[in-house]
């Protein structure tokens, strides 16, 4: 088996590395573009949250099993059109946590919402209805794909008024050109979003910044 990725086991390392917890036992997270959410499945098993909610565009969300590249993937990983997300769950816990108690089928649904097929802005539009609020919000790996900046920073904007008091708001983008159908961020696009929030952490590497942060409270609010 290959090592585990994905912003969940990210966000592991990274309060292991500040000593800092980004949730609690209590949470309530929200993924944007979740993408394959094995990684959360693993940070579940690691230090358990609330409730996950990840919505993504694509009609069908699919969870990768880390395994080598030059071993064939094994039968019963092989992910089909008919496999539900508890059956992927199960196939990701037998191969990569297999070391804490397995989450039994009611369990898993009460924990882990997935809306497929789903865009950012019409769900959390719909969703202030019902559960206005989360305490960890991952807008990781999305911004840098919407061509227009302001349709980027709308949707920053609108994700910000659903993060609860206290909440966290976890943002990675491309600084640098990558490929077509990448639009990075410059520093003048890091600085707005910076503006808006308190800082937790800041880092960046070749290709991407990632910045995590506590949205600012304005005087009227205080």
């Amino acid at each position: 088996m290959s090592d585990i990725h994905g912003t969940g086991k990210e966000c592991l390392d990274l309060m292991v590395k500040l000593n800092k917890e980004l949730f609690t036992a209590e949470s309530q997270i929200l993924d944007i573009g979740c993408g394959d959410p094995g990684s959360f499945f693993y940070l579940f098993h690691s230090a358990k949250f609330n409730h996950y909610t990840g919505i993504d565009l694509n009609e069908r969300i699919k969870v990768r099993v880390p395994t080598t590249h030059d071993q064939p993937i094994p039968e019963d990983l092989v992910i089909s059109s008919d496999t539900t997300m508890y059956e992927q769950y199960e196939k990701y816990y037998k191969y990569v946590i297999n070391n804490s108690d397995k989450l039994d089928k009611p369990s898993f649904q009460r924990t882990f919402r997935f809306m497929q097929g789903t865009a950012a802005d019409d769900f959390l539009k719909q969703e202030e209805k019902l559960h206005p609020k989360f305490d960890l919000i991952f807008l990781s790996n999305l911004l840098h794909l919407i061509p227009d900046k302001q349709d980027s920073f709308k949707l920053f904007d609108l994700v910000l008024n659903h993060l609860g008091e206290n909440g966290i708001i976890w943002i990675k983008v491309f600084v640098e050109e990558y490929k077509s159908g990448v639009y990075p961020y410059n520093e003048s696009d890091i600085n707005l979003i910076r503006s808006r929030l308190s800082i937790i952490h800041d880092a960046a590497d070749a290709e991407k910044r990632l910045i995590i942060g506590k949205k600012k409270i304005s005087a009227q609010q205080r």
